[in-house]
């Protein structure tokens, strides 16, 4: 069981609590190699055909990417932004690389 950020539609108030959360392995991947890795319960990235959202247990995906700002909302409630300055993504088996 995993401790998971919980948003309230009615209250707009997010609390932590223990959840049985499914996690998403998130690896961000330059020339150089790989600039952030971690677990996220999401991924918001724009590719050739407009914004995406990867979740946990999303289907396989591979798209092309355009230059953007991804987001990357961590497993302890922090929000990550990364430059990506084109390449792809690609989602299987809750991880995404990037």
């Amino acid at each position: 069981m995993s401790v998971a950020w919980i948003w309230c539609m009615r209250t707009g108030i997010a609390s932590r609590r223990k959840a049985d959360v499914s996690v998403l392995r998130v690896e961000v991947v330059a020339a150089e190699g790989i600039a952030w890795e971690g677990d996220a319960l999401s991924v918001i990235a724009r590719t050739t055909e407009g914004d995406i959202g990867v979740l946990p247990n999303h289907e396989p995906l591979l798209a092309a990417l355009v230059p953007c700002a991804a987001e990357v909302l961590t497993t302890d409630g922090n929000r990550e932004v990364v430059a990506i300055d084109g390449g792809f993504i690609s989602v299987a088996d809750n991880r995404s690389r990037c």
